[in-house]
């Protein structure tokens, strides 16, 4: 994936997308719960990967308050939109800082990286877990959530039973996100889902693009209109929902 189709992917959306991410706000939430228990510092410094319009940069905040957070996103108009968003937070120790998540600026370290729903972007996410432990203070701590093989499965089913190209992008699983720890530390995944309810397929497909993430996978031919709305109707015509998986997982570092 380009990262200047998911740069510009999400620029577009930044106005629409704290309104109509829901399955990213929840998923969020369920991150934040995971990390508020950590022992960091009295006053902690945390850099935030993909801080997006600030689902998880508001949790940082309430949980941290003396902490001196980076919030970082590879879309400007995203970084302008979490902090519009965190109204009501003191943000005198708040950076906001345009960066590619893959390749972090500047020589600082961190007591806490942390990333919600960001890593399925990256063009080498496993490799890169290197790069963000070495960023690391001494019992530093890495956390984040991100997508796992089996999201989007039934759409993967839809595609098939119709013979439809599918668009996917392939997930790590946790076996290899498990593997891939640096030596460094101790790491951990675990493994959770969330359903999305839709009325149809088409009305899943559209929610993707307007938060950003219908992107294709590298190299994919996609379907025609004609054939794609056949597909679509011969569907709607048998069921009355499209239920869809957000398969996740969640990793957590401690360097030492």
């Amino acid at each position: 994936m380009a990262k200047k189709e998911v740069k510009n992917a999400f620029g577009a959306v930044a106005n629409e997308y704290q309104k109509k991410a829901n399955v990213q706000r929840r998923v969020a939430g369920q991150l934040a719960e995971r990390i508020s228990g950590f022992d960091l510092p009295e006053k902690p410094r945390i850099l935030e990967i993909g801080c997006g319009t600030g689902f998880l940069s508001q949790h940082l905040l309430k949980r941290w308050p003396d902490a001196t957070i980076v919030c970082s996103d590879i879309a400007p108009q995203m970084v302008s939109s979490c902090k519009a968003n965190l109204y009501g937070f003191d943000k005198s120790r708040v950076s906001f800082v345009v960066m590619d998540g893959e390749n972090i600026t500047g020589d600082d370290k961190y007591d806490l990286i942390v990333s919600s729903l960001v890593f399925q972007w990256f063009s080498d996410p496993l490799a890169n877990l290197v790069k963000l432990t070495s960023r690391l203070n001494h019992n530093g701590r890495l956390a984040f959530v991100t997508l796992g093989e089996e999201t989007f499965n039934e759409w993967r089913g839809f595609c098939a039973e119709y013979q439809i190209a599918c668009g996917l992008h392939n997930y790590p699983t946790k076996d290899a996100w498990q593997s891939s720890w640096p030596i460094d530390g101790v790491g951990e995944v675990d493994v959770a889902r969330v359903m999305e309810e839709h009325p149809s397929p088409q009305n899943f497909l559209r929610g993707l693009k307007q938060i950003g993430t219908g992107l294709s996978k590298k190299g994919h031919s996609p379907v025609s209109i004609v054939e794609l709305r056949r597909a679509l109707s011969e569907y709607s015509n048998k069921n009355n929902s499209f239920s869809i998986t957000y398969h996740l997982i969640f990793g957590s570092f401690i360097k030492n």
